[in-house]
């Protein structure tokens, strides 16, 4: 990588103890253990969520009337994604890799 030459020169610098040789699983081992030391959780984007989000950021654009419009559309736009998740995988053969395209929004 381009930064990673001037990088490990300045941490030489500074005391730190730099491999010479790094692989890729070197660094992923490295960044699962600090995701775990720091009790990172990751979530995943769903439609549910993009929506939910969406929902909410409309919800500061409106008035009370349309609050309540913005409510409702959100709702029924979250039942509506669950509903063609569920029936979609019902009608594809490979159900497991629909249920995941429903839940995480992929196509």
């Amino acid at each position: 990588s381009t930064w990673a030459i001037p990088v490990a020169l300045q941490l030489t610098r500074q005391g730190f103890e730099v491999p010479s040789n790094v692989t890729h699983r070197d660094v992923v081992v490295q960044e699962t253990r600090l995701l775990q030391d720091i009790k990172w959780k990751v979530f995943m984007p769903s439609v549910e969520s993009w929506i939910t989000l969406l929902g909410a950021r409309l919800e500061i654009l409106v008035d009370e009337v349309g609050l309540e419009v913005v409510r409702w559309s959100t709702d029924r736009s979250v039942c509506a994604a669950r509903f063609s998740m569920m029936w979609r995988s019902r009608a594809d053969s490979g159900c497991a890799k629909a249920l995941a395209c429903g839940f995480f929004g992929l196509h």
